[in-house]
């Protein structure tokens, strides 16, 4: 089973897994209330924590394990079974990612509501791209993939050698932290897809306070 462009350059996007002020309130128009404030060196560290296990997983290729780091909400939009499935697929027709040396460099406020905290930050990491099989032989695929990659991380921050047929990337990504029922945190990475399902995961009112 070959991978196809539209699922290719979808998986491609899916791996390519935000500042401090004075506290605010707001008042949603069910009588809520929400607070803003610096994420706390504890809350950076449990985030840290939990990001440095969720891409050791993930470059384990331990799909059922990493997908427990993502926020469960993201299940009811694509369904766990069927993201196991892609990235199963993914790997096996030799599209293999490594992402290392991931440090998180800029915060967002953390905003509480209605029993969910939710924050926002930016990493950088070194992301490799390794491709093997038939269909990444076709220079014109490798033209489409690398300027897809060129446009979602920047030019002069993705190198390709062709004779290993492998992507190193310079890459920041950015990914939403939110907790679960149980107080862990857990990740949404963002992509462009997530722009038009973000209303199902974050509320209007933590995306106002964050300036969204």
């Amino acid at each position: 089973m070959k991978l196809n462009i539209t699922t290719l350059f979808g998986l491609i996007l899916l791996t390519g897994m935000i500042a401090c002020g004075q506290a605010e309130n707001a008042a949603s128009e069910d009588g809520g209330s929400s607070i803003a404030a610096p994420a706390s060196d504890d809350v950076k560290s449990n985030i840290e924590q939990r990001l440095e296990d969720y891409l050791a997983k993930t470059n384990e290729k331990d799909w059922n394990a990493s997908f427990d780091y993502l926020y469960p909400v993201i299940f009811d939009i694509a369904p766990r079974e069927e993201m196991i499935a892609a990235f199963e697929q993914m790997e096996e027709n030799g599209f293999n990612v490594m992402v290392e040396d991931a440090e998180i460099t800029d915060w967002e406020q953390l905003v509480s509501w209605k029993g969910t905290d939710y924050t926002q930050f930016t990493y950088n990491c070194a992301m490799q791209i390794m491709l093997a099989g038939e269909q990444f032989s076709d220079p014109m695929m490798m033209d489409m993939m690398t300027t897809q990659m060129q446009s979602q991380y920047g030019e002069d921050n993705v190198k390709f050698d062709s004779t290993s047929n492998t992507y190193d990337i310079d890459a920041t990504r950015s990914a939403w932290a939110i907790t679960g029922q149980d107080g862990n945190w857990y990740f949404v990475e963002e992509t462009p897809q997530l722009d038009m399902v973000l209303d199902q995961i974050v509320p209007d009112t933590v995306q106002t306070l964050l300036g969204m």
